[in-house]
């Protein structure tokens, strides 16, 4: 509990919510009323610990607070939708950049939610202080105070609209076109296509034709990075970059190559006792499904990236969702395990004027 403190406390110095404006700190002395006259516009809060990599390449905990959106009043007006980058773009983007030399760069925003646009003023809403907030923190905030959201942070129910919303400005008004066919995909253009770009959250995935337009792309790019706060930017040349659970990579003739490495590594291997697949219909008890569902998603993000002849027995056990038996529970951790032990270093290449095809 002492490394999330000290997690937090470092989060809460380098003020982030703060800095944004996402949040105002309402000490108790005017908490008390809010909570007795606005109690519906009031919702409790908890802690989220994630392991990052710090600059200097050490392991640190970074908190964020998230609120429970289930407790904040229903609108029905309230848009939550929030578009992402499909597949499809992800790979027109890599065949596009393969094809004719483009550079292909991967990117995240630092904070997105807290970047997202300000609520409007009529809707009010108020974070109670996480429980497991720590000591740590008293010396920033003090006990019983409320925090009142200036934007809609993680886990308000339009947050992610807010950010989407917040990010589509900044490529239209620097110049940049919404692709007709997907709503998170843009693109810069006069006559022949400069640079293309996917969205989908805080991660973006960027091909610029900097080798024909330098001057133009190098502007471009400057323009981005100035405006929202990125947590990293990243060139895919010569070097294995992560971008939405998949390492892009790109080759010095151009060549992209994507693989699920990593995310194989973390795939954790499932096996069923051989008394259980004696009777192999049985219904799967609560863990078990779960278990199963879990494999599945696994099984299904592979198929989808780097797996494609392994669509159909992954379309196969998603049919039994609904009822699934011991028996589709050890198909599917066996197919869990042959894409561990086989399956590592396939990769979906696109190659300059050639269509993608999948190699070992």
């Amino acid at each position: 509990m002492m490394l999330c403190n000290v997690a937090l406390t470092k989060s809460f110095q380098r003020g982030t919510s703060l800095k944004f404006e996402a949040i105002e700190v309402i000490p108790p002395s005017q908490a008390g009323e809010i909570r007795r006259k606005e109690k519906d516009k009031v919702i409790s809060s908890r802690c989220v610990w994630t392991k990052m990599d710090s600059e200097d390449g050490k392991l640190e905990m970074e908190c964020r607070i998230v609120g429970r959106g289930f407790q904040e009043q229903f609108d029905e007006h309230l848009r939550r939708d929030s578009p992402t980058c499909s597949q499809l773009l992800v790979n027109l983007i890599c065949s596009i950049a393969a094809s004719r030399g483009m550079k292909l760069t991967a990117a995240d925003v630092r904070g997105a939610f807290l970047q997202g646009l300000k609520i409007e003023r009529e809707r009010e809403l108020y974070f109670e202080l996480p429980s497991n907030l720590g000591k740590a923190v008293t010396q920033n905030i003090e006990p019983g105070s409320l925090l009142k959201l200036k934007k809609s942070i993680y886990g308000v129910n339009d947050a992610a609209r807010q950010w989407y919303q917040s990010f589509r400005a900044i490529p239209m008004q620097l110049g940049w076109e919404p692709l007709t066919f997907e709503n998170a995909g843009f693109i810069f253009r006069d006559k022949v296509p400069r640079a293309i770009m996917a969205l989908h959250v805080d991660d973006v995935l960027l091909a610029m034709d900097a080798e024909t337009f330098p001057e133009e792309c190098e502007k471009l790019e400057a323009d981005l990075r100035s405006s929202v706060e990125w947590g990293s930017w990243q060139a895919c040349v010569d070097e294995r970059v992560k971008f939405c659970g998949r390492s892009c990579r790109q080759l010095a003739d151009h060549t992209i190559e994507i693989d699920v490495d990593d995310y194989v590594n973390f795939m954790s291997p499932y096996r069923v006792s051989r008394e259980k697949l004696k009777p192999r219909d049985p219904a799967l008890s609560p863990d078990e499904l779960r278990s199963f569902r879990g494999i599945l998603g696994q099984l299904q993000w592979n198929a989808r990236i780097a797996g494609y002849d392994l669509q159909f027995a992954v379309s196969q056990l998603a049919s039994q969702l609904k009822g699934p038996t011991i028996g589709d529970l050890a198909e599917a951790a066996k197919l869990g395990r042959v894409i561990q032990q086989e399956r590592k270093g396939r990769k979906m290449v696109f190659r300059p004027g050639l269509n993608s095809k999948l190699v070992r």
